[in-house]
C-alpha cells in the first residue's frame, strides 16, 4: 500500500489471487495463444508467472514490452533495470524502448 515503493511486488494476497485464477480455471481458451505481452513491471509479471503461464497449453514466447506498462503516477509505476528483472523472470524477453530521434 506504499505508493512510494518502486516496483512494488505483488503481495502475498495477490500472489494467492494470481494463482486462484490459475486453479479456479477463470481462464480459459489459451490454446491458440501464440504470443503473451505483458508489462515489465514486476506486478504484472508476477501476475503473469501466477496466473497465465500455468494454464498454456504449449510453449509461447513471453515479451515484457515498456510500452505495454501502465501510466507513471506514482513510484510503484517506475520499473526495475532489465537485468534486475532478467534474474527473476528468466522465461521472459524483456523488450527496451527504442529513440529513433
Amino acid at each position: 500500500d506504499d505508493a512510494s515503493l518502486v516496483d512494488a511486488p505483488l503481495s502475498a494476497l495477490g500472489i494467492q489471487q494470481a494463482t486462484n485464477v490459475a486453479l479456479n480455471g477463470l481462464l480459459t481458451n489459451l490454446e491458440s495463444v501464440e504470443l503473451v505481452v505483458v508489462s515489465p513491471l514486476t506486478r504484472t509479471l508476477q501476475t503473469m508467472q501466477h496466473a497465465v503461464l500455468p494454464k498454456l497449453k504449449k510453449h509461447v514466447p513471453i515479451l515484457a514490452h515498456p510500452q505495454s506498462t501502465e501510466r507513471v503516477y506514482t513510484a510503484s509505476d517506475t520499473g526495475r533495470p532489465v537485468a534486475e528483472l532478467l534474474d527473476a523472470f528468466e522465461h521472459v524477453e524483456m523488450m527496451q524502448t527504442v529513440n529513433f530521434n
